[in-house]
């Protein structure tokens, strides 16, 4: 890609990384133009016409560049910013280079085009600069002074009103908060009834209150809205200003440590409009006076509300909104009343096998938590306000009479809320600082303190380590294996031996661990299951535990092999149903860490070529269990060929799964029958299955026999007579 493509692209790149856009660091040079194009025209910024029109004329700029046709490459940019544009001037062309590499492309309403080159401006004070650069016409010249370009110029030539010194003058900068930020208080919360609800009851809590009575009654004007009050026991109102605040919560010391109260909560009702009570003065608070359009002014009066009390109007059903205030509530830690009916209430860590508070948080590991959370796999208890923040599942722990490894989970119930830092406004997500990295590897550390009160474990060695690092000593895993079995070509296929199980085996000195992948699997699975013994027991490769010293001791079968009459299946002469081998064995390789390789044979009754997916390619014994009419042999073989060598097609041509199976398992039957019994054998299954389809048709056209004679000798043709009761029918 050329120098000048490049730019442009880059350009683009760099415009959409500075509005926010976050893209990967590992795209290709051809995903970036494309995520460059797409979005200009997904934005908006050119017309699909328009910008295809600008694709097509910058390739050909680069080839004609490439060409060092600079001519001609500045005539084909000056029509590609003219179509563009849709002007009706030709543009002129600033073309910016350093170290003779293209730098920058600027078009302007001109009749010619112009080469920079900014190498020479090194030497900002010497006599050819100046004289170079007065040469430029007066519009490069006051482009240039504007642009980031200007320092490169001589020092005497920057005095053009746009950027020189003497307009420049020193200032000091400091935060500060527009009204204008004000006027959109109305965009900071979703204005939904979890929010409402989560924002009124923390501030509950925080003023002290022990009990909180909510109130949902409709209104009766329009269907759907209901007036809600919220009214607590807690130290009430001292600044009502405080409430309209934006930033500024009004609480002591004390509170701002252990809350971090934003002072936002309460805009959460400016959508609503709210009156507000609190010992002997009240006022309303509308929408206008929440973004600072408006002014509100408290009453007094003689009667007197302990607490607050809040009342606003909801558009939403009464149950709806009864549905939500219990979600709220379910971990809350206050009293909550619904028109004078306790809300239930829950501890969010309830089924933990294992607490501990760090850091102002209470942090608590299960299998399983009592209670689930409406929100998916919400971790965090704000005071009734769950989020999900990842935090790593454990897999390790292991029950009697569980064979499985159990995921530990965590939850943590925050004390003081001052300590994370939540996403502001609408506490959404926790803020990933230092402190909370530093926190969860606490956390971590306490998920393994967990492990160490278990009597036994399953982690994987990874998580072993990682609790060794964090300075937790574990004992390693007990030896939680799967038996192996041979997996079915197809992945929706049951097995066909039975299940794998998996346990603890208390006796290792006969495992072996069977690597994953092993060639002719299904032939070693069939030879164990007619008759050939293996001294040891063969368990499933588990990669997990690869680094714990009784799982690396363990002796592994690494590979199979089959000899056939003596010689490799790859080497043995052609095998038909007439000329069948005596002898088939199945030869394993051991490995042993320390020891050399061993080799162990089995013998087998049939092998099957797996690797020929949907084919029946197999090979058996003579004489085999299967040779006799009425005999199963050892397992069904029909079955144990399909197992081994169907597998399904997703393509949306192709019949449904359980057609596909049924049509395979007809072929191989026909095949099997071939085999083992001859074609006269096969014929006979055929006429039987052809007579049972066949069997309704006949009753109802009375035909009692029916007859195949071939038409003449070597034909292909049958003649077909039936008849019945009185005789011959047809023929």
């Amino acid at each position: 890609m050329s120098t000048l493509y490049s730019l442009l692209i880059e350009t683009l790149i760099g415009l959409f990384k500075d509005a926010g856009f976050e893209m990967p660091e590992d795209m290709n040079e051809t995903q970036r133009e494309e995520f460059a194009f797409h979005a200009l025209e997904y934005c908006k910024l050119l017309p699909s016409d328009e910008y295809e029109r600008l694709t097509a004329a910058a390739h050909s700029v680069v080839s004609a560049w490439e060409t060092s046709k600079l001519a001609e490459c500045v005539r084909g940019l000056d029509q590609a910013l003219k179509a563009t544009a849709g002007e009706t001037t030709t543009p002129r062309v600033f073309i910016i280079c350093q170290g003779g590499l293209v730098q920058e492309v600027v078009g302007l309403s001109k009749q010619a085009y112009e080469i920079c080159d900014t190498d020479a401006f090194e030497d900002t004070s010497s006599d050819e600069a100046k004289r170079y650069f007065e040469k430029l016409s007066p519009e490069l010249q006051t482009w240039l002074r504007a642009s980031h370009w200007r320092q490169a110029l001589p020092v005497s030539l920057r005095n053009d009103p746009i950027a020189s010194e003497g307009n420049m003058k020193d200032e000091v900068i400091e935060g500060s908060l527009d009204i204008g930020l004000l006027e959109k208080a109305d965009r900071v919360f979703d204005n939904d009834n979890g929010s409402v609800f989560v924002e009124l009851l923390q501030n509950a809590r925080r003023a002290g209150a022990k009990s909180v009575a909510v109130s949902i009654q409709e209104t009766g004007r329009t269907p759907g809205e209901c007036q809600v009050t919220v009214h607590d026991d807690g130290a009430g109102i001292d600044k009502f200003q405080n409430l309209v605040t934006l930033g500024k919560s009004g609480w002591d010391n004390d509170t701002k440590r252990t809350e971090d109260p934003a002072g936002m909560g309460f805009f959460a009702l400016c959508l609503s409009g709210v009156e507000v009570a609190s010992g002997h003065r009240s006022v309303t608070v509308t929408r206008e006076v929440f973004l600072g359009k408006a002014k509100a002014q408290t009453q007094t009066s003689a009667a007197y509300v302990s607490g607050t009390r809040l009342r606003f109007v909801r558009q939403s059903d009464k149950r709806a909104l009864a549905r939500t205030l219990e979600d709220v509530t379910e971990f809350y830690p206050l009293e909550v009343r619904l028109d004078g009916v306790l809300l239930p209430s829950h501890d969010f860590l309830d089924g933990a096998i294992h607490r501990e508070i760090i850091d102002g948080v209470e942090v608590g590991f299960a299998t399983e938590f009592v209670h689930p959370t409406t929100c998916v796999d919400a971790n965090w208890n704000f005071y009734g306000l769950t989020i999900r923040h990842a935090f790593p599942d454990i897999y390790g722990i292991v029950r009697q009479n569980e064979n499985r490894a159990l995921a530990l989970r965590a939850r943590f119930n925050v004390i003081e809320t001052g300590r994370i830092t939540l996403k502001l406004p609408d506490r959404s997500s926790v803020v990933k600082d230092d402190f909370l990295k530093q926190f969860e590897q606490k956390a971590l550390a306490a998920a393994y303190r967990c492990f160490q009160k278990e009597s036994c474990h399953v982690l994987a060695f990874k998580n072993w380590q990682e609790a060794h690092d964090l300075g937790i000593v574990l004992p390693e895993a007990a030896s939680l294996l799967a038996t192996w079995a041979a997996p079915p070509a197809d992945d929706s296929a049951e097995p066909l031996f039975g299940d794998r199980v998996t346990g603890v085996v208390p006796d290792l000195r006969r495992a072996i661990i069977v690597q994953y992948d092993l060639p002719n699997a299904h032939t070693l699975q069939g030879a164990l299951h007619s008759g050939a013994i293996l001294e040891n027991d063969l368990y499933t490769e588990d990669p997990r535990y690869s680094g714990y010293s009784w799982y690396d001791a363990l002796p592994r079968l690494i590979d199979t092999a089959i000899r056939v009459d003596g010689m490799p299946w790859d080497e043995s002469p052609q095998f038909t149903s007439e000329n069948r081998p005596f002898k088939i064995e199945v030869v394993l390789t051991l490995s042993q860490r320390g020891q050399s390789d061993r080799f162990v044979a089995l013998p087998a009754q049939i092998h099957v070529d797996s690797q020929e997916v949907n084919s029946a390619s197999f090979v058996a014994v003579k004489p085999s269990p299967w040779d006799k009419d009425n005999s199963s042999g050892p397992f069904p073989l029909r079955e144990f060929i399909v197992w081994a060598t169907f597998r399904s097609s997703d393509d949306w041509e192709n019949d449904s799964w359980q057609t596909q199976l049924d049509q395979y398992q007809e072929q191989v039957e026909e095949e099997l029958n071939e085999y083992f019994r001859g074609p006269r054998a096969n014929l006979l299954v055929l006429l039987k299955k052809l007579s049972l389809d066949a069997n309704g048709l006949a009753g109802r056209a009375g035909v009692t026999e029916m007859t195949l004679r071939r038409a003449a000798p070597n034909s292909h043709e049958w003649d077909i007579q039936l008849s019945g009761a009185n005789g011959l029918i047809e023929s």
